[in-house]
């Protein structure tokens, strides 16, 4: 089980209050055992002793044996990705996710109650023409960890419909950090430039049936454990956009109070990430307002220039890329002189 789930356990009983949404214990559905979202009541608001026992609640109604089952359910996707719009762009992913899930036999579906997800992709591309060739390298990374309550938990598996879902969908869709560095040359000059962003990770594996005998649906399944793989493929997701690889999904059972350890466990991670997310972000619009200053300090001294990036002292002959994207213009504009006086 990945180490951030080791972390941040004090204090569970004031976090595990919160997250995944309130859910109001409704005494008509007192014999099935069931809960209701109560909109109402999220809108005034309830005193944290209320929400205590609500938790209490909710993890007391998951004791019901014949209803429910645990399990820890371990994900992967590998495989090739490639783009030939963007540069023939071809890549390897790798998808992984830990979690913890719950069967329930009345509703015939298994849940993601809580999971971890690491992701990573690297990838390159080229291009080439008559003016130059340019090349592009992606590295994307992510680290997600979610908590849910049953009935807002997203479905690993619908035994009615006989149906695998793989890397059902996140929380969030911004989670991965994405970092594109695209290098040009033309005519002998060379201009570099970086970009970065936050997107969602990259999960082409369509759902997967269980119909058909074991050997043939991929699927293994005993008392104890149920286990799943399959090539993946989904070609032509967008004009010149494909993915090829493997899926594996294995999930293994476990008695009642490990399961509630480890819900426990996802809840508090979830609120230390959502927690240090906030605070990094914080830091990030604190670093931007000091770069502002300093951009401000100097802009206002005499005969200074803030966005020049060569030292006043410095006669070096180091072409920037916007004296390549200069020339380039320059360039281009005596190409076209040229050709009107032809």
């Amino acid at each position: 089980m990945n180490k951030k789930l080791l972390l941040g356990l004090g204090g569970i009983a004031c976090a595990s209050a919160i997250g995944g949404g309130l859910l109001v214990y409704n005494s008509s559905f007192r014999d099935k055992g069931d809960y209701q979202l109560n909109q109402e009541e999220i809108g005034q608001g309830i005193d944290e002793e209320t929400r205590i026992k609500i938790e209490v609640l909710y993890f007391e109604e998951l004791k019901n044996k014949d209803r429910y089952t645990f399990c820890i359910g371990k994900e992967k996707i590998t495989g090739t990705y490639t783009n030939t719009i963007m540069g023939n762009e071809k890549g390897t992913i790798n998808y992984e996710s830990e979690e913890i899930n719950l069967i329930d036999n009345d509703s015939q579906k298994m849940y993601i109650l809580g999971r971890t997800i690491d992701y990573q992709y690297s990838g390159s591309g080229t291009t080439a023409n008559s003016a130059g060739v340019g090349t592009i390298e992606i590295e994307e990374n992510g680290n997600l960890t979610e908590y849910y309550k049953k009935n807002q938990a997203p479905v690993r598996i619908d035994y009615y419909s006989k149906t695998i879902f793989p890397a059902p969908e996140r929380k969030i869709n911004d989670w991965v950090y994405v970092n594109v560095k695209m290098i040009g040359t033309v005519m002998g000059l060379t201009s570099e430039r970086e970009e970065t962003s936050k997107e969602d990770a990259k999960t082409f594996c369509p759902p997967f049936s269980l119909s058909g005998r074991p050997l043939e649906n991929g699927a293994f399944i005993t008392p104890d454990s149920f286990s799943f793989s399959k090539k993946c493929k989904a070609p032509q997701l967008n004009p010149g956009v494909d993915f090829e690889g493997d899926y594996e999904f294995t999930c293994d059972n476990i008695n009642y109070d490990q399961g509630i350890k480890l819900l426990e466990k996802y809840q508090s991670q979830e609120t230390i990430d959502l927690n240090y997310a906030d605070n990094e972000e914080l830091f990030n619009s604190q670093e931007d307002d000091e770069a502002a200053d300093d951009l401000l300090e100097q802009s206002s001294k005499p005969n200074s220039d803030p966005y020049d990036i060569h030292d006043s002292n410095n006669n070096s002959d180091t072409l920037t890329s916007d004296d390549v994207k200069k020339q380039l213009e320059e360039l281009r504009k005596e190409l076209q002189a040229d050709q009107k006086s032809e």
